[in-house]
């Protein structure tokens, strides 16, 4: 899903995470989770929005890369997938650098 609606959608997200993430209601374990997806959500929106634009492909490779470290909470093989996908489209050695450094 790559385009305005997509944005718009993980931009709303976003918006509701980091409300929950700042409630005082929400105790010290559930604003941490909070705040993790609120990451994540950050880079699902960054790179949808990376992957609309040709110029920054290599933008959404590293924000994919970077969706890696979360493979507990969102599907491994599909991060993995679009990781790979992504880094074969750009430029291969600054993709390998980030798969070495994680």
């Amino acid at each position: 899903m790559v385009g305005a609606d997509s944005i718009m959608c993980h931009f709303s997200m976003c918006v509701q995470c980091n409300n929950l993430a700042q409630s005082s209601e929400v105790s010290t374990p559930d604003r941490s989770t909070f705040e993790t997806l609120l990451t994540i959500a950050h880079y699902y929106a960054m790179r949808s929005a990376a992957m609309s634009h040709s110029v920054l492909e290599t933008v959404a490779a590293k924000l994919s890369v970077s969706l890696l470290r979360h493979t507990d909470i969102i599907p491994a093989d599909r991060a993995f997938f679009e990781a790979g996908l992504l880094c074969k489209v750009c430029c291969v050695a600054i993709c390998i650098y980030l798969l070495i450094c994680i």
